[in-house]
């Protein structure tokens, strides 16, 4: 008995030593990775913390550096004094995050961006800040929302003359979804070091009563002592790092809490209930009890059960290590695999990641196979499903679905794949694939927009090139014939001036056009740049008037000018207005029978901002009128009228397109009021600055004022200076010979003296050559090999002579944009006289330096 029952005794032993050891190594187990942990967990939340605290610090200095951006560019604009920063101010309102902006001058009185007055002295908000800091101490303002204020200085020549200011919200940097974490059950917020109060934190904040106040909170549980409150309010305080597990309404919690503003002595402070922290400890706990449970049961088995059952275990052990196969692969890929026993119609396996990826859950699916294909759309016809659930299918079958997510309500495109195999015993079995391809679907859609996107520029291309055919080929025709007629009757001087007088305008037309396209051009593509500058608004009437006086003389137009317009004196682009003027009247004139009436109406009304005034300008005309289906495309590029009257006038269909994106452009609008065969009326609001304020215009005298247009007789002559221009000599820079040609024709004709260059590099070397005030003008050309015509006037105002920084250098090119004009005056440059050479304009210009 002895003998039979030894091996069994010594079998039960060695396995209890087994268990026993199992038993401490677990025990040693459960600890280490119980404080892996808690060292794992603590490292998450001071990461969390550090992350959100870093991004609102971050975010703070992207704001001062944006406040700073916009010092520098009213600095850049040569605006330092709060009025003059208005309109900037509006702007930069707009656009920035900031609720609040002002600009001060040095005593810290202004004006706020709405043009409210600002004295930061007696506004304690406003100029509550740590010293020499960008950032204030933070306040509540009128609707009880705690703020900030942001502060750059405005030095001038090293001399402080104020400063700029903007207040905004402190919400505007909470990050909810990073100061939300552990399901909710872990907190980050904001607070002063100082005070202990909650600066920027979410709704579920620990309060105390009605206080927001961090420290209240800690002092309200009496197990936290006064003296360890203390420490980490000295620490905070001290701008220290650090945690400390405290009891928060009545659950021990875990604080950690890092500066993240030093200079306001904000902190950011994360808490986690430490129950909530050893959940993840508890379930790894829970999961290796299991384990060693199973571990044990398997030791009964195996001291208990026979080869059979030994062998049942490797059956079972061949099992785990297939499904382990597959969940391995299904948390690496996107693709679903199922394997679908048709014989039993059950489903057996289903890969788990079934519902990460399309939300389908894979409970349902084992339940129900026809679950499945619940949530699958498959195109009008396809019967996949029913095959499928009668099992009759034989050959492999891919079908593109889509599957809707029934948690989410997204929408994927899926290849659903099915292949039907048999097992050794003949059974039948579908194995089903699930290929996510949405990423495919849209690029082939991006294809097909892509091709569709070049088929339309490509129709686009066809319809610019046929509309701009004919118009640029109608003035090219006129001007190779009437070259061609001119050749032929050379010795008929008579004929050969009327020849080139009709060039000269065909000439004209053809430069109009070219400047349209040009303009369109420009603005599609966004590199058309506004200037501001000062301007009159009688003066630019009276020069618009004189241009289109021409044309209603032609057609013997009645023309109508009133004008209500108390402050003149304005700033913007001065060309731009213009052009919207000109292609305003110039369709009035155009669209108008002989003998029509033409009326121009000109007022100011207030504007939001004081020192702003809205002006009015309205063409009216009883012409052709339009029908109400060309009025909504007529600002479309080379849109044209059916009328029949129309097609008989030149026209590109690019004037109205232009004049509708100036306006945009200066944030104005368009309103259009016609009617077929009753006219017109055009009606255009922009908002312009003044050049100067009320109370200076008031102070000048009566003789000062410019005239408004109006009160001008359309008979008044001008006073004509002699074009005697004998004894003055100017260097004339060209590197073309035909534009040279005709330069010295034109300039020669009145009576200077002109030495030529053909590079800037020419031009800097004869400057150099010639005595003192030897040249009264230089016309330079822009672009130039060699040295162009700004590095050009550049070297030669860097000339050690005095005449250098004197002498007048107009530029002469055919660059003829706004930015054109600035670059050139930005080099150097007195004045601009564009190409082609308009002789008026030429005459003009040697009047004025000569």
């Amino acid at each position: 008995m002895f003998l039979k029952k030894y091996p069994l005794h010594r079998v039960a032993l060695c396995n209890a030593c087994i268990g026993l050891l199992l038993f401490v190594i677990v025990l040693a187990l459960l600890n280490a990775i119980n404080q892996a942990i808690w060292r794992s967990t603590e490292s998450t939340i001071r990461s969390l913390t550090q992350a959100s605290g870093e991004a609102i610090a971050n975010a703070i200095r992207r704001d001062v550096q944006s406040l700073e951006s916009f010092k520098e560019s009213l600095l850049g604009a040569d605006v330092v004094t709060p009025v003059a920063a208005i309109g900037l101010m509006q702007r930069y309102v707009a656009t920035s995050p900031f609720s609040q902006v002002a600009v001060v001058n040095e005593q810290g009185r202004g004006y706020f961006a709405d043009g409210g007055p600002v004295d930061v002295n007696n506004d304690e908000d406003w100029h509550n800040f740590v010293k020499d800091t960008s950032v204030s101490r933070t306040y509540l303002n009128a609707q009880g929302q705690r703020q900030v204020t942001m502060r750059r200085p405005l030095i001038v020549n090293g001399r402080y003359r104020g400063a700029v200011y903007g207040s905004l919200s402190l919400k505007t940097y909470a990050q909810p979804s990073a100061m939300d974490f552990f399901d909710g059950q872990g907190l980050s917020f904001m607070v002063s070091a100082w005070t202990g109060e909650y600066l920027i934190a979410s709704p579920d904040a620990p309060k105390q009563g009605n206080k927001t106040d961090f420290y209240a909170v800690l002092a309200a549980s009496p197990e936290n002592k006064p003296e360890r409150i203390a420490a980490l309010r000295q620490a905070m305080n001290e701008g220290k790092s650090g945690s400390v597990v405290m009891n928060v309404q009545g659950r021990q919690t875990y604080l950690y809490y890092t500066p993240i503003f030093p200079t306001n002595n904000w902190d950011m402070v994360s808490m986690v209930p430490v129950d909530a922290m050893h959940q993840a400890a508890n379930y790894v706990n829970a999961l290796v009890a299991v384990v060693c449970l199973l571990i044990l049961a398997g030791l009964l088995v195996m001291f208990s059960l026979t080869r059979r059952h030994r062998a049942m275990a490797l059956e079972i052990k061949a099992r785990h290590y297939r499904d382990f196969l597959f969940h391995t692969l299904s948390g690496s890929t996107d693709s679903v695999f199922l394997i679908y026993n048709a014989s039993r119609r059950s489903m057996e396996y289903v890969f788990e990641n079934l519902e990460r990826v399309f939300g389908i859950s894979m409970r349902a699916c084992l339940e129900n196979p026809a679950a499945l294909f619940k949530h699958c759309v498959f195109k009008s016809g396809s019967r996949l499903r029913e095959d499928f659930e009668t099992a009759s299918i034989r050959t492999a079958r891919s079908e593109d679905c889509r599957i809707i997510n029934p948690a989410t309500g997204e929408k994927r495109w899926v290849k659903f794949s099915l292949t039907p195999k048999e097992d050794a015993d003949g059974r039948a079995y579908y194995v089903i694939s699930l290929s996510d391809i949405t990423e495919e679907k849209a690029v082939r859609r991006l294809l097909r927009d892509s091709l569709a996107a070049a088929e339309q520029a490509s129709r686009a291309k066809s319809s610019f090139l046929s509309a701009m055919s004919h118009d640029i080929r109608t003035p090219m025709n006129a001007v190779i014939g009437m070259a061609a007629i001119a050749e032929r009757h050379a010795g008929d001087p008579a004929r050969v001036r009327n020849c080139l007088d009709k060039i000269s305008v065909a000439s004209r037309l053809l430069l109009g056009i070219i400047n349209e396209v040009l303009d369109m051009s420009k603005i599609e593509s966004g590199k058309l740049l506004l200037s501001n500058a000062p301007f009159n608004l009688n003066d630019l009437i009276r020069d618009t008037l004189d241009l289109i006086r021409p044309m209603l003389d032609s057609k013997q137009h009645e023309f109508e000018l009133r004008m209500d317009v108390v402050h003149p004196e304005l700033t913007g682009d001065t060309q731009r207005i213009q052009q919207i003027l000109l292609n305003l009247l110039t369709n009035a004139v155009k669209y108008t029978p002989d003998k029509g009436r033409i009326s121009l109406f000109i007022s100011e009304k207030p504007a939001l901002n004081p020192s702003m005034s809205r002006i009015i300008i309205v063409v009216e005309d009883n012409g052709f009128g339009m029908s109400p289906e060309f009025r909504k495309r007529i600002f479309d590029s080379f849109a044209r009228s059916d009328d029949e009257r129309v097609h008989r006038i030149q026209g590109t269909g690019l004037g109205m397109p232009i004049v509708r994106n100036l306006v945009r452009m200066m944030h104005g609008s368009i309103v259009i009021e016609s009617e077929l065969n009753q006219g017109s009326r055009f009606t255009v609001d922009l908002a312009l600055c003044r050049s100067r304020d009320e109370s200076a215009w008031a102070d000048e005298a009566p003789a000062e004022k410019p005239e408004p247009p109006e009160r001008l007789e359309a008979d008044q002559t001008l006073l004509v200076m002699p074009d005697d221009f004998n004894g003055r000599r100017i260097l004339l820079v060209e590197d073309n010979a035909l534009n040279m040609e005709i330069a010295l024709e034109l300039i020669g004709s009145m009576g200077v003296t002109i030495d030529c260059a053909e590079t800037g590099q020419q031009a800097v070397e004869r400057f150099k050559a010639s005595p003192e005030g030897y040249y009264d003008l230089i016309f330079m050309d822009i672009q130039m090999p060699v040295m162009n015509g700004h590095d050009a006037t550049r070297a030669i105002r860097a000339l050690e002579r005095e005449d250098a920084r004197q002498v007048p250098i107009v530029a002469m090119s055919a660059n003829v944009f706004a930015e054109d004009i600035q670059a050139a005056e930005r080099a150097g440059m007195d004045g601009h006289l564009p190409k082609p050479i308009d002789l008026a304009l030429l005459r003009d210009t040697l009047r004025r330096w000569l």
